[in-house]
């Protein structure tokens, strides 16, 4: 591991069990869930997209290892960078629901078509998200 938090693998085991009465229970099926140690990262959703202002970026990490990097760029359509977010700009990073809101009236730009790119890079691995998004004041 090159430099993330490692979380703890865990596993959770159901059993199905069938009992007839007067009989004794006899397992059926058995399911076992493991957590596994590769980090995945979804974009849950841009909303409101379009916006008059405010866009609130909402991703799934899911795994057991925190990125070493993270990165949100904002580009104008003709690729020029306007606003960039790191590791640093979101509050508390974890397993689970994170959440970054994007001021695009503090970012001093007018109504159009932006891209942005959502990175991360866990043990030397980079992942990575993009989309459009659209100003409309």
């Amino acid at each position: 591991m090159t430099g993330g938090r490692m979380l703890q693998r865990s596993a959770l085991t159901l059993a199905l069990l069938l009992s007839v009465a007067g009989e004794a229970s006899a397992e059926v099926s058995r399911l076992v869930v493991t957590a596994r140690p590769s980090t995945t990262l979804t974009l849950r959703s841009v909303y409101p997209n379009p916006s008059r202002d405010i866009f609130n970026f909402s991703f799934i990490l899911s795994g057991n290892v925190l990125p070493d990097d993270f990165s949100l760029q904002i580009y104008s359509y003709d690729g020029k960078l306007l606003q960039q977010f790191g590791m640093n700009d979101i509050g508390n990073f974890i397993i689970g629901m994170n959440e970054l809101p994007w001021n695009a009236t503090q970012a001093n730009i007018t109504n159009g078509l932006f891209v942005y790119r959502l990175t991360m890079r866990v043990d030397g691995k980079n992942i990575s998200q993009h989309g459009k998004l659209v100003l409309a004041q």
